[in-house]
């Protein structure tokens, strides 16, 4: 995940490593982790996306959809994650092939977790269920109250 850097970023090595004294690097493509990559990143892919045919369609550009006849892909964005729909197996398989002559990337299969979100579908009864059960262990275990028990709110619920 790197794009070209639209200013001087400059880094010390990490630990290991060495340069003479009073040396230090220039970076030439953004590095994950610096706080200028995520933007940077997104920059590279909208411009790409909107050369092959994909319009935004939110105010801030992390929902995307493209339009071949009567074939669609939608694309959420969020950092490094993406998430796609289509009504066309034939256009997502040939999107994703080109998007991944541009980006390492792979297909994960059917939509299981997607940004801390668990989804589960049942396709014998139409229902899709969404779930952040494992966010909410997770803050429990962060704040040592896995063992906590539930109380009544302190004012009438509605």
């Amino acid at each position: 995940m790197t794009a070209d850097i639209d200013t001087d970023i400059y880094m010390d090595l990490p630990p290991g490593y060495h340069l003479p004294p009073g040396k230090t690097i220039k970076l030439k493509k953004s590095l994950y982790g610096i706080r200028q990559s995520p933007g940077l990143f997104h920059d590279m892919l909208e411009e790409w996306l909107t050369s092959y045919g994909f319009k935004p369609i939110n105010e801030d550009g992390t929902i995307f959809k493209l339009v071949r006849g009567s074939e669609q892909v939608l694309l959420s964005l969020f950092v490094d994650e993406g998430l796609c729909a289509t009504n066309s197996e034939s256009l997502y398989k040939l999107f994703l092939s080109d998007l991944q002559k541009k980006l390492d990337l792979s297909d994960q299969g059917d939509l299981s977790f997607y940004l801390g979100v668990a989804v589960d579908h049942n396709l014998g009864t139409g229902v899709t269920t969404l779930s952040q059960e494992q966010f909410v262990q997770t803050l429990l275990e962060r704040f040592n109250m896995v063992g906590c028990k539930p109380v009544s709110t302190p004012s009438e619920p509605n």
